[in-house]
């Protein structure tokens, strides 16, 4: 069988359009979030580390300063700040951009950027806090001398926070040398035959807050809030692995019943099937989807 599960990026064509769709759908309390790829919202966001937290866009409500969403041509998305409104007409610039901006209509906006997730931490800086605003106010007042100000942060700022090559060698070096090796590890052989028939089941269960969802024809695993999506985790299904997930359901699951679903579906025999659903069970645990 292929592999059962795959977590791969998707481009903004694909993804956008689904973060779109979703907020659509819960206009009052949706929120979406995902992992931002550019280097335009430097210094605050860096290019694949944090995480923007999106919100249907209220068109009264947008102003100058805020972070939005939005299609400034077709299939073209930018997560930039609002510098400048002309009625329907709003001017957008990235943090990092010292020089260019964008121009697009209020009904562009896709969504508007209501906290961030930033360097690995699990709490949001919310744009209502007091480093959010305090760090917006500085840096659009700093706007004619930005050029400098981002050339120190890429000479400077960004080489300190690169890891040190020999320091990550020692390291390695070090952890290489306490690794325990396969024989200090005593394998149990069973003295009675029989013993081999009685094996002990696993039982597992799904996790609360993933659904599966249709995605441009792909069947993709989505982590779900109550009402916010996580865009950032997005687990490909390849048909067999996404009947399992279906056909097992809430209630509590052994290798064997997903084993089961197989057999009943495909010409496979059962200690395959058994091999390929404990397989993709051991990733389905790995990626945290179940317990």
């Amino acid at each position: 069988m292929t592999p059962p599960t795959k977590n791969i990026p998707k481009p903004n064509r694909i993804m956008i359009p689904e973060v779109q769709n979703w907020l659509r759908e819960h206009p009052t309390k949706g929120a979406a979030a995902f992992r931002v790829h550019g280097r335009s919202m430097r210094p605050f966001l860096d290019d694949g580390r944090d995480m923007v937290i999106l919100v249907p866009p209220c068109a009264e409500k947008l102003h100058r300063g805020d972070v939005v969403l939005a299609e400034v041509a077709h299939e073209h998305y930018v997560l930039h700040r609002l510098i400048r409104r002309e009625g329907d007409l709003i001017t957008l610039k990235g943090d990092g951009n010292a020089v260019g901006t964008e121009q697009c209509h209020v009904k562009d906006v896709i969504g508007v950027a209501t906290g961030f997730l930033r360097k690995g931490r699990t709490k949001p800086d919310s744009v209502t806090g007091w480093k959010w605003r305090t760090y917006s106010k500085i840096w659009m007042a700093l706007s004619p001398i930005r050029r400098y100000l981002l050339a120190i942060h890429r000479r400077i700022f960004l080489r300190l926070s690169l890891p040190h090559p020999h320091k990550e060698l020692s390291e390695a070096t070090q952890t290489g040398t306490q690794r325990a090796t396969p024989t200090e590890t005593p394998i149990a052989t069973p003295t009675n035959p029989s013993s081999t028939n009685h094996i002990s089941v696993q039982i597992m269960r799904k996790k609360t807050g993933f659904i599966l969802r249709d995605v441009c024809g792909e069947k993709v695993i989505i982590a779900e809030g109550l009402e916010n999506l996580d865009f950032s985790k997005l687990i490909n299904l390849n048909e067999s692995a996404a009947l399992i997930w279906n056909g097992l359901g809430e209630e509590d699951f052994s290798v064997e019943q997903a084993a089961d679903i197989l057999c009943r579906e495909y010409e496979v025999d059962r200690e395959q099937a058994i091999a390929d659903a404990g397989q993709l069970l051991d990733e389905w645990r790995e990626q945290g989807l179940i317990e």
